[in-house]
């Protein structure tokens, strides 16, 4: 082994036990790991935060474009502050009043979408008028019934209005309000803690992806991981009141709980998930059958049983949601870019069932500090590039429905306690997440 390889190894060594000390003093002693509930800065705190998550912080944007006086786009993203926290501060500040469709035209959209000097507030998938409202924590005053979009269009010339785009439909609704400051807004484009990537948008299947026509320079992330013991998911999941009548049995490396009634909790050691499915009560009171919830109604229940879950839910964001399933995944964000992994690490999935029935799975990894990461950044070829070296390799346009910058979860060479977030391109291919680097090398050559 060479010296430097050896000084690393120890070195790495060195940070995972001096983590693990202090990751066992904030749970014995809490205090060193509270914030000062004044504070309104949003300071990123990774991984120390609070149990549980509100709806205002798991249903904000995901992610915040520039376009600057000439139109040129940029992604916005920070290592050291909460982009996000600090554009949903803002969101809640506005009084709305009244919303109104303005065209359904694709040219109005894309014109709209191109606004200049203004930011982009986007949400990975849809969301409607109510669950925004519960967001901004106020009502919208007239206009407002169950309109779906992605994006909100922020004008920075003072402009006493935004407007909801909708991709999926081309719609765009002209949200006024009566409170509307961009101070705070302009303040966060002159902040240096504040990274810009070039970008553009691109329409991939109906929606618009943000990609990069240039190599782009993402942050590497490193953590130390801790596993939750998956036996305190019996009570908070099936329930204390049950405990006398919970069954065990074990199938290869998996452990099956289940009441006997209408719930089931299946652990895989394996891959270290947990599985649960209530089936819900087959009848209503009246002997009917349970009618299928409202979307805003089925995003507040996701939210309660995502809490009674007790973990630390400070960057999962909501991230997909499946109409015809019913199906909603959450992901954790990091710096504004989502780790997304077959085995669902950091993530959440939850199907509503019919009658008030639901199928949770999530993984029991858990970030327990974060530690230096080896390079710094990654460069990434540019999305033109990656198309052409996806059609050498047999992947078709047409099957790809969305295109994305992500982060993937990979074993640390140095220690088995330290995961590495690794930058990477995901598609979206024939309806499942593909990890671009495992099809093709989509590191800038000169890394």
């Amino acid at each position: 082994m060479k010296i430097r390889d050896y000084i690393l190894h120890v070195s790495l060594s060195l940070l995972v036990v001096i983590s693990v000390v202090l990751t066992y003093m904030i749970w014995i002693n809490p205090a060193l790991n509270q914030r000062d509930q004044t504070t309104t800065t949003h300071e990123r705190t990774d991984v120390a935060g609070t149990i549980g998550t509100s709806i205002s912080d798991i249903y904000a944007p995901n992610s915040l474009v520039y376009s600057n006086n000439e139109g040129q786009l940029y992604q916005l993203t920070s290592a050291n502050i909460d982009l996000l926290g600090k554009v949903t501060t803002q969101l809640q500040q506005w009084s709305p009043r009244r919303l109104k469709k303005e065209t359904t035209s694709e040219t109005a959209y894309r014109q709209k979408l191109h606004t200049k000097n203004a930011l982009i507030l986007n949400y990975a998938a849809r969301i409607n008028v109510p669950l925004f409202e519960k967001t901004l924590k106020k009502p919208i005053r007239a206009g407002a019934k169950n309109q779906r979009f992605r994006r909100v269009v922020v004008e920075l010339n003072q402009a006493e209005h935004v407007y909801l785009l909708d991709d999926q439909t081309h719609t765009v609704y002209r949200l006024n309000l009566a409170k509307y400051k961009v101070a705070n807004f302009r303040a966060l484009l002159k902040d240096k803690q504040v990274e810009r990537n070039l970008a553009e948008w691109t329409e991939v299947h109906h929606n618009y992806s943000l990609t990069y026509p240039k190599p782009v320079e993402v942050a590497n992330y490193s953590y130390l991981v801790g596993t939750e013991n998956s036996g305190i998911f019996v009570t908070r999941l099936l329930g204390s009141s049950s405990s006398n009548k919970i069954n065990t049995k074990e199938e290869k490396e998996q452990t099956v709980y289940y009441d006997g009634d209408n719930q089931r909790m299946v652990v895989d050691a394996r891959h270290q998930t947990v599985a649960y499915t209530n089936y819900g009560t087959t009848t209503s009171t009246t002997g009917r059958k349970q009618p299928t919830m409202s979307f805003v109604k089925t995003m507040t229940n996701n939210l309660t049983r995502l809490n009674a879950l007790r973990m630390v839910l400070n960057d999962v964001r909501y991230d997909e949601y499946d109409t015809r399933t019913h199906t909603a995944i959450y992901r954790t964000y990091i710096n504004s870019l989502p780790l997304i992994s077959e085995e669902l690490y950091g993530a959440y999935k939850m199907q509503q069932l019919d009658n008030n029935g639901i199928n949770l799975t999530f993984s029991l990894y858990t970030f327990q500090a974060p530690l230096p990461a080896q390079p710094k950044t990654t460069t990434l070829i540019s999305t033109r590039q990656l198309m052409q070296k996806l059609a050498t390799n047999g992947y078709t346009e047409n099957n790809i429905s969305a295109i994305r910058l992500g982060y993937t979860w990979a074993q640390n060479d140095g220690s088995k306690m330290v995961i590495d977030m690794q930058p990477t391109y995901f598609i979206k291919y024939e309806g499942n997440w593909l990890d671009c680097q495992l099809i093709t090398n989509i590191k800038q050559d000169n890394e």
